[in-house]
């Protein structure tokens, strides 16, 4: 979804040739956005790793005549990896295993999207919205150690399910 005078400028371009370049913008929020974002969705201030807006922006080129925009969403998601802020939480305490999650603010509307921890130090998660974005680390139980494919038998003659996503 394109904004703005650009928006405009594609829809009226026919079947003329147009030049369109984007630019990822990471802007860092206020803190009134921040605290906003964290009681929106009830998430403790120590768990945020890092609260961030991000945008892409669009230039839209047809002969001498060039116009801006902003990209809101994508038709298809995209992977996006950013560097965790020095001091971030990388390990887990013991018998407990850490977790990162996403939660985008687009609108009224608040989405949760897993996320994964990177050796190197950074997260990376799919996205296909721009907005505010809140980084999220969680330490959870480990899983007990030993077999952890649980089976649940069901009543009548249907066949058993295994659980095969516990590692």
């Amino acid at each position: 979804v394109v904004t703005g005078n650009a928006k405009v400028f594609i829809e009226n371009s026919g079947t003329e040739s147009l030049t369109i370049s984007t630019e990822l913008i990471k802007n860092e929020v206020t803190e009134e956005v921040k605290n906003d974002a964290l009681e929106k969705t009830e998430v403790k201030a120590e768990n945020v790793a890092m609260v961030l807006d991000l945008k892409i922006n669009i230039r839209v080129t047809k002969g001498s005549e060039t116009k801006n925009g902003t990209i809101t969403e994508l038709a298809e998601p995209v992977k996006l990896t950013v560097k965790l802020p020095e001091g971030s939480k990388t390990t887990a305490s013991e018998g407990k295993e850490l977790k990162y999650y996403v939660l985008v603010i687009h609108g009224n509307d608040v989405l949760k999207i897993p996320a994964t921890l990177n050796a190197d130090g950074t997260v990376t998660f799919e996205a296909d919205k721009f907005s505010t974005y809140i980084l999220v680390s969680e330490e959870v139980d480990k899983p007990a150690s030993g077999n952890n494919n649980s089976v649940y038998v069901p009543s009548g003659n249907k066949k058993p399910v295994v659980n095969t996503s516990a590692k």
